[in-house]
């Protein structure tokens, strides 16, 4: 609500982001930022779909294999590849033992939509409720899943081709994170803080 002349009063800035972007939360120039608006919050829900967001965002970010929609802002590309434990993956063996989010993420459909239209087996050895526990999951060798490459971690590593080629995994593409389009009436403070998301996400 506006605030009265001569009286400052606190902005609350809501983020949404998709789980993979939660791993690389937060770009160091919004730490600095934080005591400019310390009601600024983030929200690591998972985006279950590239074009749905949290209504109540401010800003939002979402990423898929599909084209951006008009008005969204490209940030960056990476690619998508199928990942195990480090130096622990000899073996594994069909049905394909994954290690996914839960089934209302997009990723997670993804993944089950292309094992199936390649005819592989597969089994959900384990389901976890966000990134950071897939990828506790991932390094201690209870499966395979897909990640894009700023959200693998330690211990896990993208399989090798002759690996991938013997449990015939399908080819992966680039995944596209995007900044949601500007909200009509935006904030000054909001529009600041896609500029900096856009430079320090890009």
């Amino acid at each position: 609500s506006p605030s009265r002349p001569g009286i400052s009063s606190p902005i609350g800035l809501s983020i949404s982001l998709s789980s993979p972007y939660a791993t690389i939360w937060p770009p160091p120039r919004f730490l600095r930022g934080h005591a400019a608006a310390p009601q600024r919050r983030r929200d690591r829900r998972q985006h279950h779909r590239y074009h749905h967001h949290d209504p109540h965002a401010d800003e939002g970010r979402g990423g898929t294999g599909e084209r951006p929609r008009a008005g969204w802002r490209p940030l960056r590309r990476e690619p998508l590849a199928w990942v195990g434990a480090r130096g622990d993956t000899e073996g594994i063996a069909v049905p394909l033992p994954l290690v996914l989010l839960p089934d209302t993420c997009s990723l997670h459909q993804y993944v089950v939509r292309m094992l199936k239209r390649a005819r592989v087996p597969y089994r959900v050895s384990h389901s976890a409720s966000g990134v950071a526990g897939l990828q506790m999951a991932l390094a201690a060798g209870l499966g395979i899943s897909c990640l894009n490459r700023s959200a693998i971690p330690a211990g896990v590593a993208a399989l090798d081709p002759s690996t991938a080629s013997s449990l015939r995994l399908p080819a992966l593409p680039e995944v596209e994170f995007c900044l949601l389009p500007p909200r009509r009436g935006e904030a000054p403070v909001v529009q600041a803080a896609r500029e900096v998301l856009a430079e320090q996400l890009g």
